[in-house]
């Protein structure tokens, strides 16, 4: 089993992964990459969702701090 740390493969009920069953569904750029299960997400005061928090775990567990550095426009 993986740690806690690590993102895992989803798979759902019929045994199909995700990312084969969003295929046909969605365009193309929409799949997701990266799927990661928590058992909550991290909320404010307010219950609103922490995305910020949740992007900077992600980018830091990816090793993608180059890629999310990046500004366009």
């Amino acid at each position: 089993m993986p740690s806690s740390d690590e993102p895992e493969h989803v798979v759902l009920a019929g045994g199909q992964s995700l990312r084969a069953f969003a295929t046909g569904k969605l365009a193309h750029c929409k799949i997701p990459r990266y799927v990661m299960v928590v058992d909550e997400f991290p909320m404010t005061v307010t219950g609103k969702v922490r995305k910020v928090e949740m992007r900077e775990k992600s980018v830091q567990m990816l090793d993608l701090g180059e890629a999310a550095a990046i500004r366009n426009a």
